[in-house]
C-alpha cells in the first residue's frame, strides 16, 4: 500500500519500535469512494458481509505471496 502511494510510514519518535501508519491524501480518496459503494453490489455476489471479508483477506494474501 505504500509502494501504491495509499499509506505512509514513519517511526514513532517517542518509541522507535513503533511505526505509524497514516492514510496519504491519495488513500483518503480510495477510502472515500469505497464508501459510496453501494450495498447492493455485496448482495449481488451473493456473498455474506463475512464472506465478502473473507474472500478479500484471501485475496490480499494472494498477492503478497504473488509478489514476492
Amino acid at each position: 500500500m505504500e509502494a501504491a502511494g495509499l499509506v505512509s510510514r514513519s517511526r514513532d519518535p517517542a518509541d522507535e519500535r513503533q511505526v505509524r501508519l497514516r492514510l496519504t491524501d491519495e488513500g483518503r480518496a480510495l477510502l472515500d469512494k469505497a464508501r459510496r459503494v453501494p450495498p447492493c453490489v455485496l448482495e449481488a455476489t451473493g456473498l455474506t458481509a463475512d464472506e465478502a471479508r473473507s474472500l478479500t483477506d484471501q485475496i490480499g494474501a494472494l498477492r503478497t505471496t504473488l509478489s514476492r
